[in-house]
Parts: C-alpha cells; structure tokens; sequence
C-alpha cells in the first residue's frame, strides 16, 4: 500500500498516473531537497481503488502471458 516515488519522466507518468509521487531529476543536492519536501507535505494514503487498479495493471500473470502470446507467434 505504499505510494511510489519516482523521476518525473513521461514513462512512469504513462504507466502511474496520479498513483505516484514525482520528484525532478537532477543533482544529489537537488534530489534531496525534493525528497524532503516530498516528506513534508501531508501523507497520501493509496486507496482501495488505486490499489485495486495496481494490483490488476500489474498482474505478472497478465503481462508475462502477453509477452509469451507475442514471442510464440
């Protein structure tokens, strides 16, 4: 049930969404700073929904069938 901290790249936006909580690359110095104001701001609790949605979008069965379907045709 924890939220994911990720880079704010449009490959993690496009596969996140809204579930997770983006930080801009840059320096360490930078990074940290991010970090810490990520911490500092109120807790976002994932909710049965998003976590439901999670669960079902990332479902290895699901994407290792996919991958197998294509690789066997």
């Amino acid at each position: 049930g924890a939220r994911p901290v990720m880079f704010d790249r449009p490959d993690a936006r496009h596969w996140l969404g809204d579930h997770a909580e983006y930080i801009p690359e840059g320096s360490h110095a930078e990074v940290v700073t991010a970090l810490a104001h990520l911490v500092s701001r109120p807790y976002r609790p994932v909710t049965p929904a998003e976590s439901a949605w999670a669960t079902a979008t990332f479902d290895w069965r699901t994407i290792i069938g996919g991958f197998w379907e294509r690789v066997l045709r």
